[in-house]
């Protein structure tokens, strides 16, 4: 029996490096663009060590002193779904090894209202 046409959903990742303010406006475009979903990771990331980050071997240590500073993905997830509509917010993969399952659980919490249910959140 042949189904229907199944919709793809396609999302992108959101940007996890400041200024803030072109975290959201790429989510802005990306939901202007017609993506469905925006995603941040949120696990040890940067494993730079600070010799190497110097403008001479990496571009981005112009712009930004240290290698090791990223978004909280749900403060982030907060600050998109309250400037966007229709675009989905999520974390890849939250661990549990860092923050408590109490501590996630009450993060999410206030993203709920500003993103209106438009949330994914993924744990192990």
């Amino acid at each position: 029996m042949r189904q229907g046409a199944v919709r793809l959903e396609l999302g992108v990742p959101g940007q996890i490096m400041p200024p803030a303010a072109a975290a959201v406006t790429f989510a802005q475009r990306a939901e202007a663009d017609g993506f469905d979903a925006i995603w941040w990771p949120d696990h040890l990331m940067g494993w730079h060590p600070d010799s190497l980050w110097t403008a001479d071997l990496t571009p981005l240590a112009a712009s930004q002193a240290n290698p090791h500073t990223y978004f909280d993905p749900l403060v982030m997830m907060g600050a998109v779904g309250a400037q966007t509509s229709r675009l989905r917010v999520g974390v890849v993969v939250t661990d549990l090894i860092r923050t408590t399952r109490s501590a996630a659980r009450r993060s999410r919490w206030p993203r709920r209202s500003a993103s209106t249910q438009r949330r994914d959140c993924g744990t192990w």
